[in-house]
This record gives C-alpha cells, structure tokens and sequence, in this order.
C-alpha cells in the first residue's frame, strides 16, 4: 500500500543541490507497522532510491479505569486493562481483606465482579498491574464497584 500523498524533496550533496525527488512510504506489514521509503526522481521514473525498512512500535499505553457497574445492562459490566502497544501484563484485584478475588494474564479477561461465582459486594477494591512491553509499568490503585 503506498501512502497517497507524495513529497517533494530536494537531495543535498556536499554543498551543492543534486537532484529533485518524489517520495512515497510504502506500509510493509500492516499488523507490525513496518515502513519503506521509496524516493523516485522527478520527471524520470526509472531513477529510484529505497530506505531500509523500519518498523515502528508504539509505546506501551495504558487505560485503568476507576469504577464499573457489574449489573447486566451491557455498559461498564466488566473492569480489566485497556492498552496499546505491544505488551504482557499480570492484573490481580483484591479485597479489603487482601484476599485475591481475580488474577489474569490474557488482557481480553476482564473481571465481572464475582468471587467464587457469587457477586461481591459494592465498595472499592485494590488492583495490581504489571506490564512489560518498550517500557515497565507497574501500578496500584483503587476500583470503585457499584451495584
């Protein structure tokens, strides 16, 4: 796929101008975001230079929210991480007795409010994040459950 749009640029060698080109990024792999410059020479086609290719990785971002409602309506049922970028994480949810009422690996897990298959009670609860991708995060706070 090449991008649309092309850019004019001028090359500079030493300290005279050379020559006048096109360009165009062309996207290699769609899911692992891999690029390729391809620079073609205005008014001759046949004169071409290509970029090594370059794969670009965004950051590792993360989204906590602070409070969800487990009561069946489809909206904010379920609480667990949100993200982008490429990463591994560990989530666990605690109690206000330190008992661990949820654990997961799989960031398309999400807790649904229930220890033991039974609802738990309205209040807050404590989780743990740890995430491992470009960078580390490590995170504690505090989810709301409201019933």
């Amino acid at each position: 796929m090449k991008a649309s749009n092309f850019i004019l640029f001028t090359l500079i060698l030493g300290a005279f101008t050379c020559c006048s080109f096109e360009t165009s990024a062309q996207v290699i792999n769609l899911t692992g975001k891999v690029y390729r410059v391809t620079a073609v020479k205005k008014n001759n086609h046949a004169i071409t230079s290509m970029s090594n290719y370059a794969r670009v990785e965004p950051l590792m971002n993360v989204y906590i929210p602070n409070a969800f409602t487990p009561n069946g309506d489809g909206i904010n049922d379920t609480f667990g991480i949100r993200g982008e970028g490429s990463f591994q994480y560990s989530f666990a949810v605690f109690n206000r007795w330190g008992e661990k009422v949820f654990e997961s690996t799989n960031p398309n897990q999400q807790w649904d409010g229930t220890f033991k298959n039974k609802p738990v009670q309205q209040g807050e609860y404590v989780y743990k994040l740890m995430a491992y991708g470009k960078d580390y995060k490590g995170q504690t706070g505090v989810i709301t459950l409201i019933r």
